[in-house]
């Protein structure tokens, strides 16, 4: 037998995570219970660090999915788990206006012009040595002002909504 979760947001992976629970019992419980404790303590934590930013002085990001060849364009806006994690560390998902990033142009990013980036995923080296190269890029804020980030790996890269989900947002809430 096998199981699939196929969680896109918070509260999904929350209930993954339960069920993972149920169908381990007793068994799971105690790491299951531990991980939760992580995940809700760190949450509860930078939510607290990060309450009192100012609107005007929070981070715009925008993120790149380097988890597939999908280009410099490949993101997730609107109701993703990218967009729960990005406003838990008190900052902005420039593309949260976006309900389908499919359509999402290197025009818009010029236009939102992010102070920060983010990229993720297998080839993340890769797309910021191809941000840094493009003429097209020179303008944004987030690379005249070095705030290109790449995400480190543990077991798997720390944006995979998962286990290092604690270790996410504590991560890119220290950014």
């Amino acid at each position: 037998p096998a199981i699939y979760f196929g969680y896109t947001n918070y509260e999904e992976l929350c209930s993954a995570v339960d069920l993972i629970g149920e169908i381990f019992g007793e068994s799971a419980a105690e790491y299951i219970d531990s991980w939760k404790n992580e995940l809700f303590s760190t949450i509860e934590s930078v939510t607290k660090a990060v309450e009192n930013i100012p609107e005007n002085e929070k981070a715009n990001v925008y993120y790149i999915n380097g988890s597939t060849d999908g280009g410099l364009y490949n993101t997730f806006g609107k109701d993703s788990f990218v967009e729960f994690w990005i406003e838990t560390i008190g900052a902005r998902l420039i593309t949260s206006n976006y309900s389908n990033v499919a359509d999402f142009s290197a025009e818009e990013l010029l236009l939102l012009n992010p102070d920060t980036i983010i990229i993720s995923g297998y080839i993340e080296h890769t797309y910021k040595e191809q941000i840094l190269q493009a003429p097209l890029w020179a303008n944004i804020e987030a690379v005249n002002k070095d705030r290109i980030f790449t995400m480190p790996t543990s077991f798997a890269s720390y944006e995979r909504f998962a286990l290092e989900l604690p270790l996410l947002i504590g991560y890119s809430a220290n950014r």
